[in-house]
């Protein structure tokens, strides 16, 4: 929730967001559908590029696709929006 909240506000620290990724990514399984939105959503928005693996074929997208029918409508525009961007 820590990028969600710079990037509402339209702070975008690459350093911060690199971290918070590399800290993120091994506890994916920990998050609810609202956290994963919430962080992708982040990372599309800030825009910065990341030496951390959101691709196609990443852990988060297989957690993201096994979990499809837990994202609210909301949260999958989130999704959209992080998918267009990547």
């Amino acid at each position: 929730n820590t990028v969600w909240a710079y990037a509402t506000v339209g702070h975008f620290s690459p350093e911060l967001f690199e971290k918070a990724a590399n800290i993120a990514l091994p506890r994916l399984n920990e998050f609810n559908s609202q956290n994963i939105a919430n962080m992708v959503w982040a990372y599309a928005v800030s825009n910065l590029p990341s030496s951390v693996e959101f691709g196609s074929h990443s852990e988060l997208v297989r957690l993201i696709v096994s979990s499809l029918d837990k994202f609210d409508d909301k949260e999958l525009c989130q999704l959209h929006q992080w998918n267009l961007w990547g």
